[in-house]
């Protein structure tokens, strides 16, 4: 009970503070009339409000809003650049704390640490390295997660922020408490909570507090435990936080009983109970339930024991629920809004294409009722009122037939894509009997008439036996590549390296090959290029845009490999004049439907998978990938991907 309280009390000190619900309707008016730095910051408000209430999709959906509105303007100053990150940072920490979308937050958490980096923005970098350091805790990555908090402390250091230190270092020594050096763990709480009294800083004293006594808890420290536990249990009334009291009654209620003190035990978790009643607090009235099973299993009270023991499932099971529905909520509202959308931007269409219209058949009603009596105009006034009902019922029935129309092309695309697998399955099924066949009739031919075949025969058998196991190999290699990309288990892991140097690595790896063909290979970069991206995945897409190149190239032909660097974005070149692709075969690049049917140079084979995760991999980092190619001239593949550098390097 008492780590799963530790994290609760723990989220909580991130959480941020919200408007209360009657300042929402000013929000939506400052944010329509306001400056741009009171607008963004409202929205970002806004943002956290919609966030408190469960509703991500509006939460994301005004961040969204704001960074579009801060792309409309037309000169970028150091006010826009810090408001952007600011949009950025809340964009971050919705996607680490309530979507729980750890991937996505730790690339925007990187972008936003370059971004202030790049404006010496020195706050901003504090805080985004104490969120790196939340963000990779969460992706069980300890020592990286310490580097990032260390740099949050330096940071704040500087700026004489002891809030921020104070918090920096208890997380770290989080750190340490989940490495089990529970030695560091508790040197690094004490300093912070010196630290935290000798400023004044209540909330961060409370919770270096709590954590101080989980880490006695687990030392059967039970009486020092106690010491902080009540120290955080005073702060929290005093502030009048109904959760923490609850929380840190449990905690102190499970110490009580280990202690075998038992009415104090029963005393604190009548007070949790209580609370957690009285302000509807389900999930910390289920650990109150499981705090009530231990204490009367304790004191021999077995079938009361059980009750509670059963209450607490049976909380649990409603909250686990009720979770479940929250998100299917949360994804019908998504859909909804992206519909919404689309039907509003129709609707604009089409009031934009009548709008001429419709002011030249006014113009054409003032002048006629110029000319008319009254009753006339009258009666023409009434006949536009009626027109105008008209139109909203025609619209409605439109929408309607649209959102039909929608559905309709929504479940075609759904068999197209099942379709289109099928036969992707069939072509690796297909492909994989050929080496197969190859592999087993050889292999059975030495095995069954070894003394009947010349040397020189035996060493071609195992020349093919060879080729078809490499075949083998090069089409799982890429079929197990592609079905992680398929089920989200590619985990992206940014790092900075030198794009050159991991393009002349593929180049020797693969030198055989192309020594081999006599092959003539023009690259020479004359300096690095630095990019922070995930490294195995862009080595996996040169080696395969390399291998297809030096496949498809004739004996003496050219491979021609350049970069181009511009502002963010790295462009990557592979040029051939090899047999070059029919429009046929260029047309079925990337699909997964469709095998290209031209074999190499040499014979080669091959399905096209790799190409297919190269795919995956170069958009799933941010980029794009397309080819170029005319049939018996060559082929020219390209692929793009993000990078803080601007140099020039080797046009491509």
């Amino acid at each position: 009970m008492k780590n799963s309280l530790m994290t609760i009390l723990f989220l909580m000190g991130l959480s941020t503070a919200f408007p209360a619900k009657q300042e929402y309707d000013s929000l939506k008016k400052l944010i329509s009339v306001a400056p741009i730095e009171t607008k963004i910051n409202a929205m970002i408000t806004m943002a956290g409000y919609y966030e408190k209430d469960k509703d991500l999709v509006n939460a994301e959906k005004t961040l969204s809003e704001a960074i579009l509105y801060i792309h409309r303007q037309r000169v970028t100053t150091a006010e826009t650049n810090t408001l952007e990150i600011q949009v950025m940072l809340q964009q971050a920490r919705l996607a680490l704390f309530s979507q729980a979308d750890y991937n996505k937050s730790l690339a925007i958490f990187l972008k936003v640490l370059s971004r202030a980096k790049t404006i010496n923005d020195i706050p901003s970098m504090m805080q985004t390295n104490l969120y790196l350091g939340l963000n990779y805790r969460f992706l069980h990555r300890y020592q990286e997660s310490m580097q990032f908090l260390d740099q949050a402390i330096s940071q704040a250091t500087l700026l004489k922020d002891t809030g921020k230190m104070v918090t920096a270092m208890n997380e770290k020594a989080n750190d340490y408490y989940l490495l089990k050096d529970l030695a560091n763990s508790k040197e690094l709480r004490l300093e912070a909570l010196e630290l935290a009294k000798k400023s004044g800083s209540m909330i961060e004293e409370q919770f270096i507090s709590h954590d101080l006594a989980i880490l006695y808890v687990d030392t059967k420290e039970y009486h020092k435990a106690l010491k902080y536990f009540l120290l955080a249990y005073q702060n929290a009334v005093n502030n009048q936080e109904n959760r923490r009291i609850a929380i840190i009654a449990g905690n102190i209620a499970d110490a009580y009983l280990n202690l075998n003190q038992y009415d104090s035990a029963l005393f604190y978790l009548a007070m949790a109970d209580t609370i957690t009643q009285k302000h509807n607090l389900p999930y910390e009235r289920s650990f109150v339930y499981q705090g009530f099973s231990q204490y009367y299993a304790r004191i021999g009270k077995h079938q009361l024991a059980f009750d509670y023991l059963s209450r607490f499932i049976k909380l649990n099971d409603s909250i686990f629920n009720l979770e479940k529905e929250r998100q299917i909520a949360e994804i019908t509202a998504r859909y909804q809004s992206e519909k919404m959308d689309q039907e509003n931007q129709l609707l604009r269409a089409k009031i934009n294409n009548t709008f001429t219209v419709r002011i030249f058949s006014t113009l054409l009603i003032l002048i006629f009722v110029l000319i008319v009596i009254l009753d006339i105009r009258k009666r023409r006034k009434v006949n536009r009122e009626l027109e105008k009902q008209n139109a909203i019922i025609s619209n409605q029935k439109d929408n309607l037939s649209f959102a039909f129309d929608l559905l309709r092309s929504r479940e075609k695309e759904l068999k197209e894509a099942n379709q289109a697998k099928d036969v992707f399955f069939s072509i690796i099924a297909h492909d994989l009997k050929g080496p197969f066949n190859a592999l087993l009739g050889f292999s059975n031919l030495l095995r069954d008439d070894y003394d009947s075949f010349t040397p020189e025969e035996r060493k071609k058998f195992i020349a093919n036996i060879a080729g078809s196991a490499e075949n083998i190999f090069l089409l799982l290699e890429n079929l197990l590549a592609w079905s992680r990309t398929q089920t989200n288990r590619i985990i992206v892991t940014p790092e900075t390296f030198d794009l050159t140097e991991e393009i002349q690595t593929t180049l020797e790896v693969l030198m055989p090959l192309i020594q081999q063909k006599q092959i003539k290979l023009i690259y020479d970069p004359p300096r690095p290029v630095m990019i922070t991206t995930d490294k195995g995945m862009i080595g996996f897409v040169i080696r395969n845009l390399l291998s297809n190149a030096i496949k498809y190239v004739n004996r003496d032909g050219e491979i021609r490999v350049g970069i181009e660097s511009h502002h963010d974005q790295v462009k990557v070149g592979i040029i051939d004049n090899g047999v070059g692709l029919s429009d046929e075969n260029l047309a079925r690049l990337f699909r997964i439907d469709s095998k290209i049917k031209t074999s190499g140079t040499a014979n080669e084979t091959g399905t096209g998978l790799g190409l297919i995760v190269c795919k995956e991999f170069i958009e799933k980092l941010g980029g794009e990938i397309w080819a170029e190619s005319v049939e018996g001239e060559g082929s020219r593949f390209y692929f793009t991907i993000i990078s803080n550098g601007s140099y020039q390097a080797v046009p491509v």
